[in-house]
């Protein structure tokens, strides 16, 4: 370090390091504000979730899927056939049955 050069002055990597903290609390300043009027808690892995480019709501796979099969049940006869929201409820079925066998105890969905 030269006569000149002082730490933090961006020379010796100070400076970029106070930047890349100020940078992530931004982003999670403004991650807080996004769920301002929203019905979840800004909770800080709901904070995290929607930084690493998640969906702020954890959903469960069961509940996914079954969303996902009410949504088509609406296009049966148009964009999907009677048979295939049928075999989507079969296999939404068969998701329960895995999951209580391997996870145990009741599901939600």
């Amino acid at each position: 370090m030269g006569p000149e050069e002082k730490p933090g002055d961006g020379k010796q990597g100070g400076r970029p390091a106070a930047q890349r903290v100020y940078r992530i609390h931004l982003r999670a300043l403004e991650a807080k504000n996004s769920l301002a009027g929203t019905r979840i808690a800004p909770t800080a892995d709901a904070i995290m979730r929607i930084i690493s480019g998640l969906s702020p709501e954890k959903r469960m796979l069961l509940e996914t899927f079954r969303g996902y099969i009410e949504m088509r049940q609406g296009l049966a006869g148009s964009a999907f056939s009677e048979n295939t929201v049928k075999r989507y409820v079969s296999t939404l079925n068969h998701l329960r049955a895995f999951v209580r066998l391997e996870y145990g105890g009741k599901t939600t969905s």
